[in-house]
């Protein structure tokens, strides 16, 4: 066991003359560097009480324990949760920004190993996340929204997930509500992936048993008008960019469906698209003549694409951003007001075949929905059916 040198703790607490209670020194030690964080003295004590294991095994001054005992520490920590390992993360980071102010770079050291432990631990985490979901063959979409929120979760909880994280869920969740002010139903989204992250990756069911849902209420979709939609289309030169806008509503094309269109999809003599959409569900649309005529300029101007519409700098599919830039530029020139992202010209579409009198169930084959309630919505913003209802106001005598 080594001795610690005169100069090299600080002078304001008596050194212990005996060797065994150097453990007990440098706990006291870390809840005082803890209190002079602007930590209260309760949780101080935690940091400090979760450090001892540490010093009792290595039994030497915090300065020569090496990197890899502090790896192995904190590996330990986090698989056992003995000590926390967030809690234990925190007192080693509070003891060596004091104990190495003057020592700067042997500090960044041990603070890179401490990262590096959640680091690791975190992106073995999300990747059997991403093998589950292509295990179950979720869409990428899917695999990387569920992805991304997990990723946001655990750097909430930065700690092995365990059946008794019900509380520290429910937090999250608030905390997009509250704090973030996402929608009712980005948050259910959240929850279903946090919801299937503990069944199926985790497997501790328990943690996320009747995970609250935010109520959503209904939003009515936003439609354009017809002249607006010519509006829209009209007015981009491009004529890539006008195709694009075209799809999205003469076929009414989610944005995914869109930016991964390959030419083997279309049947020219068929005047037909075949979309593999959302949950793998394949599905027929009719091809508008001037549609298929504009596709055709399109692709004769590409050298065998893989997809329909291309990036010309990387030769890879357009991004989703790309495209919804396009949508973008085009209701700025047309100097229409933005009734929501390129999804509105789906909804105008679904709307515009229901007024021109689409049987809904024609509307629901094509939209590739699988229940007919999905439909429905549109019946409640079709302006020619609404307007067909006559007002019982009109039958009441004596009222002008």
């Amino acid at each position: 066991m080594s001795m610690v040198g005169k100069n090299t703790i600080t002078e304001e607490k008596p050194r212990p003359q005996n060797p065994k209670e150097w453990t007990g020194f440098w706990v006291e030690y870390v809840a005082d560097s803890a209190c002079r964080a602007g930590i209260d003295t309760r949780e101080a004590n935690l940091l400090s009480e979760a450090l001892r294991p540490l010093f009792t095994e290595t039994g030497i001054h915090p300065r020569l324990i090496q990197v890899s005992s502090i790896r192995t520490f904190l590996d330990h920590a986090f698989e056992t949760g003995a000590p926390d390992y967030s809690i234990a993360c925190r007192g080693l980071l509070i003891l060596y920004d004091r104990l190495f102010a003057k020592y700067p770079e042997e500090a960044e050291e041990r603070r890179i190993a401490i990262r590096d432990i959640w680091k690791l631990k975190r992106e073995a985490i999300e990747k059997r996340l991403v093998e589950q979901l292509e295990l179950r063959n979720f869409s990428r979409s899917t695999i990387d929204n569920y992805t991304a929120t997990v990723k946001q979760f655990l750097e909430t909880l930065r700690q092995k997930p365990t059946a008794d994280d019900k509380p520290a869920i429910e937090n999250f969740i608030l905390d997009l509500r509250d704090n973030k002010k996402l929608a009712p139903r980005t948050i259910n989204l959240a929850a279903a992936a946090i919801t299937f992250f503990y069944q199926s990756v985790v497997e501790c069911p328990g943690a996320v048993n009747r995970l609250p849902r935010m109520k959503t209420g209904r939003t009515l979709p936003k439609v354009y008008s017809e002249d607006e939609v010519a509006r829209i289309i009209t007015a981009l030169p491009n004529p890539k960019h006008r195709c694009i806008l075209m799809l999205a509503y003469g076929c009414g094309l989610r944005l995914s469906e869109i930016a991964f269109l390959k030419p083997s999809n279309i049947e020219w003599g068929r005047r037909l698209l075949r979309i593999h959409g959302k949950g793998s569900k394949d599905r027929i649309v009719p091809l508008d003549e001037i549609l298929e005529e504009s596709l055709k300029k399109h692709l004769a101007t590409r050298n065998r694409p893989t997809f329909v519409f291309e990036s010309d700098q990387t030769g890879k599919a357009l991004t989703k951003r790309t495209i919804e830039k396009i949508y973008d530029n085009a209701l700025k020139t047309a100097g229409i007001k933005k009734q929501g992202g390129i999804h509105s010209l789906r909804h105008t579409y679904a709307t515009h075949l229901l007024e021109q009198g689409t049987d809904i169930r024609q509307i629901q084959a094509v939209l590739g929905h699988s229940s007919i309630k999905t439909t429905e919505i549109y019946t409640h913003v079709s302006s020619t059916q609404i307007s067909r209802m006559v007002s019982p106001l009109s039958r009441l005598k004596g009222i002008k």
